[in-house]
């Protein structure tokens, strides 16, 4: 196990704690048929020609529409200038920002951003 810079612990692949249960979230999203799948860092998003955001997780839902979800556990100036640059830029691409907060081992998940989310219904995002 490695320390990122914000002294998150890496997880098997996994940036953070919060990534890692997020995944296990999405895990049982698709066994319950929910979602059909996810995939962990698909691929980077292009914001600007120099500055690229590697998403935590693409969720394409049972409808056919794909949306992106970022676990964030410090918001940083950085993230909050990604986060204006997505809503500018790529209004096209629906993204939904999850934070949790771990109670008796456990965490419990909240959206803080959703942008261009629509008419996407995603069950998972008020649990």
């Amino acid at each position: 196990m490695s320390k990122n810079k914000y002294n998150a612990i890496r997880y098997g692949g996994f940036d953070s704690q919060l990534e890692k249960a997020y995944a296990e979230r999405l895990d049982l999203y698709v066994k319950a048929g929910e979602i059909q799948s996810f995939i962990h860092h698909p691929v980077s998003v292009r914001l600007t020609p120099s500055i690229r955001w590697n998403v935590a997780f693409l969720v394409p839902d049972n409808e056919g529409n794909e949306f992106h979800i970022e676990t964030k556990g410090v918001k940083t100036e950085g993230h909050s200038l990604k986060l204006r640059m997505w809503k500018d830029l790529r209004p096209d691409r629906p993204l939904l920002v999850v934070a949790g907060k771990k109670v008796r081992g456990e965490y419990n998940f909240f959206v803080t951003d959703s942008i261009a989310m629509g008419n996407i219904e995603f069950i998972g995002k008020h649990k």
